[in-house]
């Protein structure tokens, strides 16, 4: 049976690789909300000005309109994301920006949902738990639980700064709406 210290050790390095991907999906979420906004922004444009036009081009497809809309909205609507919110968002002035960052957390649903890491218990970690274990086998070992609070520190920053920008996201957003009703 392995050690408890080399589990531990394999666990939070694969911990620290789930991490990593996590931080992957969430950059490949951003690229695709900036992806889907430009589209958005693009058809709302062809709609307003061409749209004669752009509805011959959708049935030379071989479907109707609907048909075309599911289509190409369908990738956009299979991480979450809704075509009547992301066309309001941008009609409503929603800048690419703002509706990149706030897709983060569209994506993910609710904040308690969103990709995070595990937590570091530092006070549970006694200085030796192997009676056997060498000096360089403790060292690594506190190096690993070195390297899972960085992460974890610099994780709680970065969702710190985003829960701010999504609250000045929909301060902004609150702002407008009233603007509007009171103009």
């Amino acid at each position: 049976m392995p050690r408890f210290d080399h589990l531990l050790a394999s666990c939070l390095k694969h911990h620290a690789e789930v991490v990593r991907y996590a931080n992957g999906v969430r950059t490949s979420l951003q690229r695709h909300r900036r992806a889907a906004y430009r589209f958005a922004r693009d058809l709302i444009e062809i709609q307003q000005h061409h749209y004669n036009d752009f509805v011959r081009w959708v049935l030379t497809e071989g479907v109707d309109l609907d048909g075309w809309m599911d289509k190409y909205f369908d990738p956009i609507e299979q991480l979450g994301g809704d075509r009547r919110s992301l066309l309001s968002a941008v009609q409503n002035g929603m800048s690419e920006k703002e509706y990149v960052k706030l897709g983060v957390f569209a994506v993910a649903g609710s904040r308690k949902k969103a990709p995070s890491i595990a937590r570091v218990d530092i006070d549970a970690e006694q200085p030796s738990t192997v009676p056997d274990e060498t000096p360089e086998q403790r060292a690594e070992r506190f190096q690993t639980l070195y390297e899972a609070a960085r992460t974890e520190i610099r994780q709680i920053r970065k969702d710190f700064n985003e829960l701010k920008t999504e609250v000045e996201i929909w301060r902004k957003t609150a702002e407008k709406v009233q603007r509007k009703k009171v103009g």
